[in-house]
């Protein structure tokens, strides 16, 4: 009887389910974008810690000699 309520439950979800408003999709892509954004910067980060061993944005002194 498990899957039997599976797909009564699954054909519920359908009914109810609709597409998202022009303003829900852009606030999700803008979400998405700012995620994809932040996790390149945290990755950026990382590298340069990993190659010269300090950031050298903070101690740009550092990074001349």
């Amino acid at each position: 009887m498990g899957i039997i309520n599976f797909i009564k439950r699954s054909r519920r979800v359908f009914k109810l389910a609709r597409y998202p408003s022009r303003k829900e999709m852009w606030a999700t892509t803008r979400i998405c974008i700012l995620g994809i954004i932040i996790i390149g910067v945290i990755a950026f980060l990382i590298t340069m810690i990993f190659i010269y061993g300090f950031l050298p944005i903070i101690n740009p002194s550092a990074a001349a000699g």
